[in-house]
């Protein structure tokens, strides 16, 4: 039995949701996991696989601006980033030498990597994208960032060939595999509705909290039935406002369920939850964070397909959103490729 040990970044719920599969397919095939993780991702991955060890690793706390100054604030912030690199590195290397791993797979951190074994890194982002106005950057930081990528012997792409979702262009080398468009989640056809819309907060401070209060006041303004999920795993509550049933976060099968229940999904553009959406086949409203390129990329493509309706923070009203929504398609006109990610994982294995 191979001991697998799994890092996924902390910035914002999605890179541990989407671990959450890549876990499940691990065990299934026999491997023992250990999972590296901090802040709100380690709360939801212990929520998901208590019999799991964990380890804490050193914390990004990433904060984005109130406004759409996300580059001058994250850069302000790249020495202490730089820094935590180091520190995941470091205790990446002790963990594989006290716990004897055999491989690990990190989730965009770019330290968890070790010179021993085989370490596999998980990125959506090949080329990752800048807002516009900051494109001239796009060289040297997309430089640094394949430098990074290159201490690792796999890189993994949970995207399909010819998909348009993330970069097209990959190297012609065995480091660059697709694995499919991976999910927690299974679409099910056996869930009575219960929601006519249902919200999904998520994303780090402030924005992550703008977005709740906003998306508040729209759901209750609506009079539709309602459940909003605000993505806070650390501090349980439930409510009842109205129309609108509030709850800070919900497990798996839970959230699943709440999905499959409702007409239509409120969310961040965020590639995680693009490809939960599209495992149970739902329509979409989404509304990126501002200042966040690939969000807004994101979002643009799924609504210049006729698959989503896309809308700005500022520009954002529930009732022209659902207007829109009828003509189009949603996301379940996406198929997935299966057996991607479970060769994947076999090959890793061996």
């Amino acid at each position: 039995m191979k001991k697998v040990l799994v890092c996924p970044l902390d910035w914002g719920l999605g890179h541990a949701t989407r671990c959450i599969a890549i876990i499940m397919e691990l065990q299934r095939q026999g491997a023992e996991v250990i999972i590296g993780a901090s802040g709100d991702s380690m709360e939801l991955l212990r929520l998901e696989f208590p019999e799991v060890k964990f380890f804490e690793l050193p914390a990004y706390n990433p904060m984005y601006s109130a406004g759409d100054g996300m580059v001058f604030t994250v850069g302000a912030q790249l020495p202490r980033f730089l820094s935590v690199i180091r520190q995941e590195h470091d205790m990446t290397e002790e963990i594989v030498k006290e716990q004897q791993v055999d491989v690990i797979i990190s989730d965009n951190r770019y330290g968890c990597w070790s010179s021993k074994i085989h370490s596999v890194f998980l990125t959506h982002q090949v080329k990752i994208p800048m807002p516009v106005g900051y494109r001239w950057l796009s060289p040297a930081v997309n430089y640094f960032s394949r430098l990074a990528i290159g201490k690792f012997g796999d890189v993994w792409i949970p995207d399909q060939p010819g998909s348009g979702l993330t970069d097209s262009f990959l190297p012609k080398n065995n480091q660059f595999k697709y694995i499919g468009w991976i999910s927690r989640f299974k679409r099910r056809r056996d869930v009575s509705r219960k929601y006519e819309i249902i919200g999904l907060v998520s994303g780090p401070e402030p924005q992550r909290s703008i977005f709740e209060k906003n998306l508040e006041e729209e759901l209750k303004k609506s009079g539709c039935q309602a459940l909003l999920v605000t993505g806070e795993p650390h501090r349980p509550h439930r409510d009842r406002i109205g129309n609108m049933e509030k709850i800070n976060h919900l497990k798996k099968s839970e959230l699943e369920e709440a999905i499959l229940a409702s007409d239509i999904v409120i969310s961040r553009s965020g590639y995680s939850t693009i490809m939960d959406l599209i495992a149970l086949g739902k329509k979409a409203i989404f509304v990126p964070t501002p200042g966040q390129g690939e969000q807004i990329c994101l979002a643009d493509n799924l609504a210049e397909q006729e698959l989503v309706v896309a809308m700005s923070m500022d520009d954002f009203s529930l009732g022209r959103a659902l207007e829109q929504s009828i003509r189009f398609r949603g996301l379940g006109a996406l198929v997935p490729q299966s057996g991607l990610l479970s060769n994947a994982i076999e090959s890793i294995l061996i």
